[in-house]
C-alpha cells in the first residue's frame, strides 16, 4: 500500500500526522500479512522507542508472550540545545533550494548507537523485529543483526508500518505502507517533542523572513496548518510551547508568546 498524506504542495514541510486509531488499524493490517505469511514467531523484538507500542500490540494480536526492546537510536555528532535532526530538516524545506543535497548533508551527521548493550540467547527461537516506520534501513539492519548473530535467533524477519523506498535499501519483510515520497510520518508518542522542533523553527523563520515576534496560541495553531498541513492537538502544543520558555527561546505575557529578547 502506498499512503501519503493529501495534496501537500502548498505547505513547506509535509507532514502526515499519525491518529492513534491509524496506529491500531495500520497494525492489524501488518499483523495479518505476518499471519497470512505462515511466520509463527515465538518472540517480539521492538527497534528502539517507536518500536514499543506496534510490537506490544502485535504481541497482543499473535498472542506472544515474549516482548524485547533493543534500545537503538540516533547520534547526532553536532547538536544545538534544544534542538534534534527534525529541526534541520525543516529548515531544509524552508531555506535550500537543493532539498536532497540539503537531507544528505543532515544524514552524514547522524549514526546509530545501541544505548545499553545486552546478551539474551534466542537460540530455538523465531524473531520478529518491529519497527515503526524505516526511513533508512539502518536501524533495522543493526538490530537484524544483532538478533541473528549476538543473540542467536534461529530466524529473523522484519516488520515495519512504513518503509520508505526512496532512502532505505533494505526492504522489510512485512509492511504495511510503502511510500517514496518526501513525508514526515508524526506519531503520538512523539507529539510533543516533533510540535517543539515544528514550532520552534517555524516560528524563528517567519521572525528572520517577516519579523514578526509576537503570536497566540491560534496564531501559531494556524502557523502549523501553513508550514506543515495539519492542525496540532493543543494540549500537546501547550507543553511544547512551555519547553521552548524553558529553553529561552520563547518567553510568554499573560496570553501572548514572544520571541526571547535574549537569543
Amino acid at each position: 500500500m502506498d499512503t501519503v498524506p493529501g495534496d501537500q504542495s502548498l505547505v513547506i514541510y509535509p507532514v502526515k500526522h499519525v491518529s492513534w486509531n491509524e496506529v491500531v488499524d495500520w497494525s492489524i493490517r501488518l499483523t495479518d500479512k505476518v499471519k497470512s505469511s505462515g511466520y509463527l514467531p515465538d518472540v517480539v523484538v521492538a527497534i528502539g522507542r517507536g518500536g514499543i507500542v506496534v510490537s506490544r500490540i502485535i504481541c497482543d494480536l499473535l498472542d506472544i508472550n515474549r516482548l524485547i526492546v533493543i534500545p537503538i537510536r540516533w547520534r547526532e555528532t553536532k547538536r544545538t540545545v534544544g534542538e534534534s535532526y527534525l529541526a534541520d530538516l525543516v529548515r531544509c524545506f524552508s531555506r535550500s533550494s537543493s532539498i536532497e543535497m540539503c537531507i544528505a548533508d543532515i544524514v552524514k551527521n547522524l549514526s546509530i548507537e545501541v544505548v545499553f548493550e545486552y546478551n539474551i540467547d534466542l537460540n530455538g527461537y523465531r524473531a520478529l523485529a518491529v519497527e515503526e516506520i524505516s526511513a533508512t534501513g539502518l536501524h533495522l539492519a543493526k538490530a537484524r543483526d544483532i538478533i541473528k548473530n549476538i543473540w542467536r535467533a534461529d530466524e529473523v524477519k522484519t516488520a515495519t508500518l512504513i518503509w520508505k523506498a526512496a532512502t532505505s535499501p533494505l526492504k522489510p519483510d512485512y509492511t504495511f505502507i510503502e511510500t517514496k515520497s518526501f513525508v514526515w510520518f508524526q506519531f503520538p508518542w512523539s507529539r510533543t517533542s516533533d510540535y517543539q522542533q515544528f514550532a520552534k523553527v517555524a516560528i524563528e523563520e517567519e521572525y528572520m523572513k517577516h519579523g514578526k515576534d509576537i503570536w497566540t496560541l491560534e496564531d501559531i495553531v494556524e502557523l502549523f496548518r501553513k508550514w506543515y498541513g495539519f492542525e496540532p492537538e493543543r494540549r500537546y502544543l501547550e507543553i511544547a510551547l512551555a519547553k521552548l520558555i524553558e529553553l529561552g527561546t520563547l518567553e510568554k505575557v499573560n496570553e501572548i508568546y514572544r520571541v526571547s529578547r535574549g537569543r
